[in-house]
C-alpha cells in the first residue's frame, strides 16, 4: 500500500511516497523514513504525527492512500507571537 508523507520546513514542504506492507503503523512508517537518505535532515525525536490534519498515536495502523503529516515543535507560542506582532505594528505607525 502507498502512503504520502508530509514534512514541513522552513523552506518548503517536502513529500515522500511509501510503499508499505498492510498493517503497518506510523512507528513502522517513522523507521523507514529514518532509513532513507532524502529524509535524513528530518527531526523525528520532538515530533507529533497525524493523518489528514489529525493527530495519531505511533501504533495506529496506516491504511493505503492515507497523508501521514509530520509536525514539528512550534518555535514560539502563538499568543507570544501575536503580542509581539502587535507591539511591531504600534512601534511602526
Amino acid at each position: 500500500m502507498d502512503v504520502e508523507v508530509i514534512y514541513g520546513e522552513p523552506s518548503g514542504v517536502s513529500r515522500v511516497v511509501l510503499t508499505l506492507d498492510e498493517g503497518a503503523t506510523v512507528a513502522d512508517a517513522v523507521q523507514r523514513l529514518k532509513q532513507r537518505r532524502d529524509c535524513d535532515s528530518w527531526q523525528f525525536e520532538h515530533a507529533s504525527v497525524g493523518i489528514f490534519g489529525e493527530v495519531k498515536p505511533l501504533n495506529w495502523v496506516l491504511a493505503a492512500g492515507d497523508r501521514l503529516e509530520i509536525y514539528l515543535p512550534l518555535q514560539l507560542d502563538p499568543k507570544e507571537a501575536r503580542r509581539l506582532r502587535a507591539k511591531n505594528q504600534r512601534v511602526n505607525r
